[in-house]
């Protein structure tokens, strides 16, 4: 088919979509049909985009559309979604998302960001083996500051932040930050497989999930975009399965932090309604209804990045600080729930264009910056999408450039030793 021809049909089937959507929500028709669209246009994405940042970042974020679906239609979920303490706003949930997915739909099959996207991950700067072991002890160490208690202690003495050696949340990114910067030598260097077995390890056993499966899937997505053709049919069997495994065991976790007994029927309904995300979703949904509630901020939560930029300043206008205090939720800011809160529906449209022009911006350029960025985008994405972009501030604005200058002067100044 003429390629011109398959972008206008996928452009007429995302206006379509977003019609037929809007004409439900607003006639109040039956919402599930709304869940349906969204499956549908996520796996519209999820073929065009196979192993890539949007197809990852579909996933995540229609993911909590599960324990919605699971509570609208049976009562049941988990956790304070369970608890029925606000009104379920499951059209409003459902139609936003739509509306971020169309546009999504579009970018994915309209534009050459999936191309330029695979060009950028492909790029290999050029480290040195110290460099990198630099970078490694670096990982060791933050990890080490972040969490110096004993591994495997049980859930209800865990307590990372008090526990840090050193004041400050970022203890964390700085190790993943760290990690990035050497993974340029992972292949030939048994320090820096060390460094990178050794944190993740460290973070699984004192039961922090989040940071690891996003250096873990950066990881296995670079590992697929590296290799040919032929080799990646193969390795997807091996992957997917990977997957699963890692699913089950982050599952497993997830029961312990709550002093739960693991069986096999948790890991199977877990699948479905899994802890952590069924506690976002009620963050989105508590979002939407301080919306309802209190009308349109008109942009005044984004001050709290410029607040924020400067480190160890915090703002007033937190919006996870904001909804727990209203609505009991229990950390955690849903990706859509800040421009809710500030634009309505309009703040989830005009959010997703920004994003994606930051995002096409970032990949068109191959630069070895753009690359550590890009990098550190998916490793922390389940934490931006589900904890919100304050907590990869820091990380973006001051730890990658910072890393940056650090690796490729003290590469310099190796080669200048050298002649």
């Amino acid at each position: 088919m003429n390629k011109k021809i398959r972008k206008s049909i996928i452009l007429v089937i995302a206006i379509v979509l977003l019609a037929v959507s809007t004409i439900i929500y607003k006639f109040e028709f039956n919402p599930n049909i709304l869940f349906g669209i969204n499956i549908f246009i996520a796996i519209l994405i999820c073929y065009k985009a196979k192993f890539s940042f949007l197809s990852l970042q579909t996933i995540l974020v229609n993911y909590i559309l599960l324990p919605v679906f699971f509570q609208y239609n049976t009562g049941t979920s988990y956790g304070v979604l369970e608890m029925k303490i606000i009104p379920l706003n499951y059209s409003i949930i459902n139609y936003t998302i739509i509306c971020y997915n169309c546009i999504d739909l579009f970018f994915g099959y309209n534009t050459s960001f999936l191309e330029k996207e695979q060009r950028l991950l492909r790029e290999k700067p050029e480290i040195s083996k110290k460099i990198a072991c630099f970078f490694a002890t670096i990982a060791i160490l933050a990890t080490l500051i972040a969490i110096p208690s004993m591994p495997f202690q049980t859930a209800d003495i865990r307590n990372v932040e008090l526990k840090a050696l050193l004041p400050g949340n970022a203890w964390n990114h700085l190790a993943i930050v760290a990690l990035i910067f050497a993974f340029p030598r992972f292949k030939d260097s048994k320090y820096v497989k060390f460094a990178y077995f050794f944190t993740i390890f460290w973070f699984l056993s004192h039961f922090e999930r989040v940071d690891v499966l996003g250096i873990i899937i950066m990881f296995i997505l670079l590992i697929i975009v590296n290799v040919d053709a032929k080799r990646r049919k193969k390795m997807i069997g091996i992957l997917c399965i990977m997957v699963v495994i890692l699913f089950a065991v982050m599952t497993a976790i997830a029961n312990i932090r709550v002093n739960k007994k693991v069986n096999f029927n948790d890991l199977i309904k877990s699948i479905f309604i899994q802890s952590t995300v069924s506690d976002i979703a009620y963050t989105y949904n508590a979002a939407i209804q301080y919306n309802i509630d209190h009308g349109n901020l008109f942009g005044k939560t984004y001050k709290n990045y410029l607040v924020e930029a400067i480190p160890l300043l915090e703002s007033d206008m937190d919006v996870e600080k904001m909804l727990r205090n209203e609505y009991s939720t229990v950390g955690g800011n849903y990706l859509l729930g800040e421009p809710v809160m500030n634009f309505g529906i309009l703040g989830v449209i005009l959010f997703k264009i920004v994003e994606l022009l930051i995002l096409y911006n970032l990949v068109k350029r191959k630069h070895k910056i753009n690359y550590f960025w890009y990098l550190f985008l998916i490793a922390t994405i389940f934490r931006s999408i589900w904890y919100g972009l304050s907590y990869i501030e820091l990380g973006m604005l001051y730890m990658v450039p910072i890393f940056y200058i650090i690796g490729f002067k003290l590469k310099d100044i190796d080669k200048r030793k050298s002649y």
